[in-house]
C-alpha cells in the first residue's frame, strides 16, 4: 500500500460519504465536497491512501471504522469513537495545505538541494510523509481506545485550564504508532530507488527526507511557534515530538541494516541533520526564521528536551491502553507464522 496513480474515482467518493453518512447519523454539511476543486485528483489520491490504512488496520480491534473529509479549512484532524465505531475525521484544510505546500510547490521542485535525487520526486515524497503522519497519527489514538477517545483527540495543540500529563503520553504514543507505520513505508522507497544496495548513509537520507516534512508540518501550527514548553497544553513541543519520532524510526531501521551487517545510524545525528536540512529549506515555506528559531531553541534545551521524552516514555511503560506495545504485538505475530 503506497502512494500511487490509481485511486478512487469522485463518484466513489461520494458512496463512501454516503455510507459513512448513514453509519454515523451526520449532516449533509459536515462532508466536504471538492468536485469542483483544482486539486480533485489530488484529495481523492491522499483520501484514497487514507482510507486504505484505515482498513488495512482494523486488525488492531478498531472495527468498524469510519474516515471522512470536512469541508472545514483549518490544518486539522481528529480521532473518536462514537456507539462502538471508530472514526477518523480530517479537515480538507490538511489536504489542501499539503497539496500547496508539497505536491504542487514549484519552489521545492527546483531546490538544487535535490537535483541528485533524479529518479525521486521530492514534491510527491514530503507530500506522502506529511499525509502518511497525519493518518497514522489519528489511527494510534484509535488503536489506544483511551477515555478522551470520547470527546475528540485533535492535532492543534491546546492550552488546557488543568494540565494533563497523560494527554502528552497519548500523544508521544500516537506519534511513535505513527513513526512505526512510516517506517516500513520509508524502507519501502529506499528499496525502490536504491535496490539492493540499502546503505548506512542512503538510509540516513531517507530518514533525513522524510523528517523534513513532519518538522514543516509541526512548525505550521500557530501555536507551535513559541518557544520550548513542557508541562503545558494538550500536545508537548514539536522538539520533543519531532526526537521522539527520529528516535523510533531509526531504531526500526537499524534493526534492518544490522540484520544485513552494515553500520547502525545515530539517532542523535539524524535528529541533527533533519533540522538542519529544513533550516536550509524554511524560505521555500515560510516567511521568517521559524526554523532556525526551532533549531537555536531545540539546542538551548536539549538536556531537558530529552529528559523530559525520557519521562513520558517510562510513564507510557505498563500502560493498558498504549498503542506501540500493540503494535509491536501484532508484528512479533505476524513475523512468527513466516
Amino acid at each position: 500500500m503506497e502512494f500511487g496513480d490509481d485511486y478512487i474515482s469522485y463518484d466513489e467518493y461520494l458512496t463512501s460519504c454516503k455510507e459513512t453518512k448513514e453509519a454515523l447519523k451526520l449532516p449533509k454539511k459536515e462532508f466536504c465536497d471538492f468536485e469542483f476543486s483544482p486539486y480533485k485528483n489530488n484529495f481523492l489520491q491522499i483520501f484514497t491512501f487514507y482510507e486504505e490504512a484505515l482498513q488495512s488496520l482494523v486488525e488492531f480491534g478498531i472495527s468498524p471504522a469510519y474516515l471522512y473529509l470536512s469541508p472545514y479549512f483549518s490544518i486539522n484532524a481528529r480521532a473518536r469513537i462514537h456507539e462502538n465505531k471508530y472514526i477518523v475525521n480530517v479537515n480538507i484544510g490538511i489536504l489542501k495545505w499539503i497539496v500547496e505546500e508539497f505536491y504542487l510547490n514549484e519552489k521545492l521542485k527546483n531546490n538544487s538541494q535535490f537535483v541528485k535525487l533524479k529518479s525521486l520526486s521530492i514534491n510527491r515524497l514530503f507530500g506522502s510523509a506529511a499525509a502518511m503522519f497525519t493518518i497514522y497519527h489519528e489511527i494510534g489514538h484509535l488503536v489506544q481506545n483511551s477515555k478522551f477517545l470520547e470527546s475528540n483527540l485533535e492535532e492543534i495543540p491546546k492550552k488546557v485550564k488543568q494540565f494533563a500529563i497523560e494527554r502528552h503520553i497519548l500523544e508521544i504514543d500516537a506519534d511513535l504508532f505513527s513513526s512505526l507505520c512510516i517506517s516500513e513505508h520509508l524502507l519501502y522507497y529506499a528499496h525502490t530507488i536504491y535496490g539492493k544496495e540499502v546503505s548506512t548513509k542512503k538510509l540516513e537520507l531517507m530518514i533525513v527526507l522524510f523528517t523534513i516534512p513532519f518538522i514543516i508540518y509541526l512548525l505550521s501550527f500557530e501555536g507551535n511557534k513559541q518557544d520550548i514548553y513542557f508541562e503545558e497544553k494538550t500536545h508537548p513541543h514539536p522538539a520533543i515530538r519531532l526526537l521522539a519520532m527520529i528516535t523510533s524510526i531509526v531504531t526500526q531501521c537499524n534493526l534492518f541494516l544490522i540484520s544485513h551487517n552494515r553500520t547502525p545510524l545515530n539517532q542523535k545525528g539524524c535528529f541533527v541533520q533533519s533540522v538542519l536540512e529544513a533550516e536550509k529549506l524554511q524560505d521555500v515555506f515560510f516567511e521568517d526564521n521559524r526554523v532556525t528559531w526551532f533549531k537555536l531553541r531545540t539546542n538551548f534545551y536539549q538536556t531537558k528536551i530529552q529528559q523530559y521524552l525520557v519521562k513520558i516514555l517510562e510513564l507510557k511503560i505498563g500502560n493498558a491502553s498504549m498503542a506501540v506495545p500493540k503494535w509491536h504485538t501484532m508484528h512479533n505475530s505476524i513475523n512468527n507464522k513466516k
